[in-house]
């Protein structure tokens, strides 16, 4: 995973649940498309754990911690 994209994990995982407008804000400030950026960290972390972190929800997306608490580990 690259830098930008790590540094939207690290964002992301401070909270259980966010808007998909301020991801989109956090995305678009480091250059990111948001649903790229999504799978991105999502592939990075099944290939870690073997699961995925992100949901989105649509208007919401949501961090699962269990499996934050697993990639930190």
């Amino acid at each position: 995973m690259d830098s930008s994209n790590f540094t939207l994990f690290e964002r992301l995982i401070s909270k259980e649940k966010w808007s998909r407008n301020d991801i989109e804000v956090m995305c678009r400030n480091l250059g990111l498309m948001v649903d790229g950026a999504l799978e991105n960290i999502n592939d990075w972390s099944y290939d870690r754990v073997d699961a995925t972190v992100v949901e989105d929800g649509g208007d919401e997306v949501y961090v699962d911690q269990e499996i934050v608490e697993e990639l930190e580990g």
